[in-house]
């Protein structure tokens, strides 16, 4: 959805300053908001997220999209780390690190200001993940903890499959290579065989 901003410059720095939103459906991160010769148009100096290009844009831009950024696994540390915003009062309209939760395979939740930078970061932005054969190489072969194979479903080397987070909703079959899906989630068969194209149990 393309959005039309024209508000106060305070405002604008308010909502937006130090948060992430998308231009072109690309994830931005706005570094400052700055004003204009034009009563109401602000102008946002970003960088993006993919590439670290920089540029600036007017507010007014209608390929300027502040909806809800997409969040999910990260593939980060050698595991799969949750992204999940917290539900707090807050002014900011695009996702700011102060909303923001990584919830660990270590079971320690926590807010990291690093997690921006991190490739793992940027790829969950652009929903960019790893094919199923491939994370299941990364976990028995190359000894990560844990990887996701879509914003919602991980893998870990124990064969644990898990949903959102920790919620473990089945487990990997090494002898007959396939997915047994607990019976209380097969709602999800659909949406795992879509993401997985692995068979399923």
């Amino acid at each position: 959805m393309k959005m039309l901003f024209e508000t106060e410059l305070h405002d604008m720095r308010m909502r937006f300053d130090q948060t992430i939103i998308r231009y072109k459906g690309k994830p931005i991160f706005v570094n400052s908001v700055s004003a204009t010769p034009k009563q109401y148009v602000s102008r946002l100096n970003f960088t993006v997220l993919e590439n670290g290009i920089e540029g600036t844009i007017l507010t007014t831009n209608k390929q300027l999209d502040i909806n809800p950024l997409p969040l999910g696994y990260l593939n980060q540390w050698g595991m799969a780390s949750y992204c999940a915003r917290i539900p707090a009062r807050m002014y900011k309209q695009g996702l700011h690190r102060d909303n923001l939760l990584v919830l660990c395979d270590d079971e320690r939740p926590r807010r990291d200001n690093d997690v921006y930078g991190t490739p793992g970061f940027k790829a969950m932005c652009l929903g960019d993940y790893p094919s199923f054969k491939f994370v299941l190489k990364r976990v028995f072969k190359d000894n990560v903890n844990s990887c996701a194979f879509s914003r919602v479903f991980a893998l870990n080397n124990k064969c644990g499959l898990f949903f959102k987070g920790d919620n473990m909703i089945g487990t990997w079959m090494k002898r007959k290579k396939c997915l047994n899906l607990n019976p209380k989630f097969f709602f999800l068969k659909e949406l795992l065989q879509e993401d997985s194209h692995a068979e399923i149990i």
